[in-house]
């Protein structure tokens, strides 16, 4: 892998344990309203929201943000970043421990990279896929770095 993906890798990493531990302490505590299109949201919502597109920012010049939570338009940009802060609000806020941090990330519109980290259980799964990209990338799906494959079934 070269250092571009494992940039890309660890910054997802370490940006969703680093979230996810601040999520953790909110498990099971706050209130969900109910936003326009009548799904959920939370202040933790919001909040890991704030923090994984203000990392993004920091990282990733010039790179768009796609994110449940904030604006929802498509930017005009190569790269984009894809993010659900807190995948699963009605779960986290009943204290059901399956939730997740997700991060995707496109190039030119394909998804190449994507990125789950479920907090409560302590695994990450994460996999890249070139597509019709162009992109050389790494291959595969992985399990806290383990690969992982679909069985033959």
């Amino acid at each position: 892998m070269n250092d571009f993906w494992t940039t890309i890798l660890d910054f997802a990493q370490t940006t969703t344990v680093r979230v996810g531990k601040q999520l953790m302490q909110d498990f099971g505590q706050v209130q969900a309203s109910q936003k326009a299109d009548g799904s959920l949201v939370t202040q933790a919502d919001k909040w890991a929201d704030q923090e994984i597109r203000d990392a993004i920012a920091s990282s990733f010049l010039g790179y768009g943000i796609l994110s449940e939570e904030s604006d929802q338009s498509f930017p005009g940009t190569e790269w984009c970043w894809v993010i659900d802060p807190l995948d699963g609000t009605t779960n986290f806020t009943r204290g059901i421990p399956i939730w997740t941090i997700s991060l995707g990330l496109l190039y030119r519109g394909t998804p190449i990279f994507g990125y789950i980290y479920a907090p409560t259980l302590n695994q990450a799964f994460h996999g890249f896929w070139a597509g019709s990209s162009g992109l050389a990338t790494p291959t595969g799906a992985f399990l806290n770095h383990h690969p992982i494959h679909t069985s033959i079934d």
